[in-house]
């Protein structure tokens, strides 16, 4: 009854919110049907009572789903918000780079700029 918990815990974290609720879907499918054929540990739990059985289905499936579906959504929030610095990061480092070209281009204009002033000092002084 329990052992499908790695199952579900794994296909949330691959499929995110489609996992899970593929994942729980079939296990709630597999469970109604070994329930009501007999099988399984809910069959056997809940002995011939029907009402018993599908109170015991009922809790055992919103177990399942109680389980993986905050975790799908957590991690596609966390998905999300990842993604969202990771754009942040990337526009705040083009800005530097840009920044940088641009500090790096000053001087060299700044010696342009100036070097008719040197030139114009040099002749002076050299007069």
């Amino acid at each position: 009854m329990f052992l499908v918990f790695p199952f579900l815990l794994l296909t949330t974290f691959q499929g995110r919110l489609l996992g899970a609720t593929t994942a729980a879907a079939a296990v709630a499918t597999v469970a109604i049907w070994s329930t009501f054929t007999g099988h399984g540990a809910i069959a056997t739990f809940a002995g011939t009572s029907i009402f018993a059985k599908i109170r015991y289905l009922q809790l055992y499936i919103a177990v399942v789903l109680l389980s993986v579906l905050p975790l799908a959504a957590l991690l596609g929030q966390r998905e999300k918000l990842t993604a969202e610095r990771y754009r942040e990061v990337q526009a705040e480092l083009a800005h530097a780079n840009r920044v940088a070209a641009m500090g790096q281009f000053t001087p060299r204009m700044r010696s342009k700029a100036l070097s008719p002033h040197k030139r114009a000092a040099r002749v002076a002084a050299s007069s």
